[in-house]
């Protein structure tokens, strides 16, 4: 075997180890989902848009477990539970939305994130999301649907 066939083996090796690290863990979590309705239930939600920035014109802020973290910076802290992650999403999307009125924007609904390090899995929040009363001055683009079965035949 070359040298180069080693190192194209070697680096999709890589990459398929960091797949199985980040994983998203139990999308349908109840309690996620409690958290998500009770913040819903204080706004109008808005659909999803799949824009930079919400449809005010005002970008999206990034909130994880543990608070606000700006965009493309790393994840501060991974929590060693589930729950944990997600009262301290919680904590950190009630205190975002304190003083706030107007109209949810979700750009990510929220995410628990599940990251194998050593032998354990920590776990985070992410969710990308605007509490705004100013008006809509550009339409919010929709992520696009899924292919159909058809379609990815086609494919």
């Amino acid at each position: 075997m070359t040298r180069a066939a080693r190192s194209a083996r070697s680096g999709r090796a890589q990459k398929h180890k960091a797949r199985q690290r980040m994983q998203v863990a139990k999308p349908n979590n109840k309690k996620l989902e409690e958290a998500s309705a009770e913040l819903e239930s204080r706004f109008i939600v808005a659909l999803v848009g799949n824009n930079y920035q919400a449809a005010t014109g005002e970008p999206y802020v990034v909130i994880v477990s543990g608070g606000v973290k700006e965009e493309g910076c790393p994840v501060v802290c991974w929590c060693s539970s589930e729950d944990h992650a997600i009262r301290l999403w919680r904590d950190a999307i009630n205190e975002y939305a304190k003083e706030k009125s107007g109209v949810l924007y979700w750009r990510t609904p929220p995410q628990l994130d599940r990251r194998k390090i050593a032998r354990d899995y920590f776990y985070v929040v992410y969710s990308r999301l605007l509490i705004s009363d100013k008006p809509q001055i550009q339409p919010q683009l929709l992520p696009p649907e899924p292919p159909t079965r058809a379609q990815k035949i086609r494919l």
